[in-house]
């Protein structure tokens, strides 16, 4: 079996959230109806009428990214990877080096996560369920059984991987990035302290 570091992608290889980066590039290129229903779906969040899953649901439905201009896309990718943490791309190098497997794994919508060039990913796919917790759990467990590897190593800022930290082996290492972009080692889920 090929060991394999899981890799997550908002606030851990990417300073900032993948989301959000999204969101804005739709309000600046969409069509001006979709930029008027993407504000409106953002109200109804933030009044809590709607959840956050179903906004990004309906955004992602109409806004899709084969609905945006080319050069939109284009300049999304490129802002993405310009936020890519320098300390999270050495761990995952160093892993490589040893022989391990990168594998993002994030609850980030698929249709713009292929765009960012991984060899190796698990992302939320066009109407759900999304990828958080236990149900990433179980889609990161399902591509490492079908590539026979093994989760040996997780990188992440947050408490809703610990799931998949928990599932580590007990010579597994997990990893935190903080919020000032620094990575440091711990010994289990509980570090993330929420």
């Amino acid at each position: 079996m090929k060991p394999y570091i899981v890799v997550d992608l908002d606030g851990t290889l990417v300073r900032g959230n993948t989301f959000i980066i999204y969101f804005k590039m739709v309000l600046r290129s969409a069509p001006l109806w979709a930029r008027i229903r993407t504000a409106i779906l953002a109200a109804l969040n933030l009044l809590h009428l709607i959840s956050h899953w179903r906004m990004k649901r309906a955004m992602f439905q109409m806004a899709s990214v084969d609905k945006l201009p080319q050069k939109a896309v284009e300049r999304f990718v490129a802002d993405v990877k310009s936020r890519f943490n320098p300390e999270v791309e050495e761990l995952m190098e160093r892993y490589r080096s040893d022989g391990y497997g990168v594998l993002i794994a994030t609850a980030a919508m698929e249709q713009y996560v292929r765009l960012l060039g991984f060899d190796n990913y698990v992302a939320t796919p066009d109407g759900g369920p999304e990828y958080k917790s236990e149900e990433k759990l179980r889609r990161v467990e399902h591509w490492l059984n079908s590539h026979n590897g093994r989760m040996m190593a997780m990188v992440t800022d947050h408490a809703d991987d610990a799931p998949l930290i928990a599932a580590l082996p007990e010579q597994g290492k997990a990893y935190r990035v903080k919020s000032n972009g620094e990575v440091d080692c711990v010994a289990s889920a509980a570090a993330f302290g929420r």
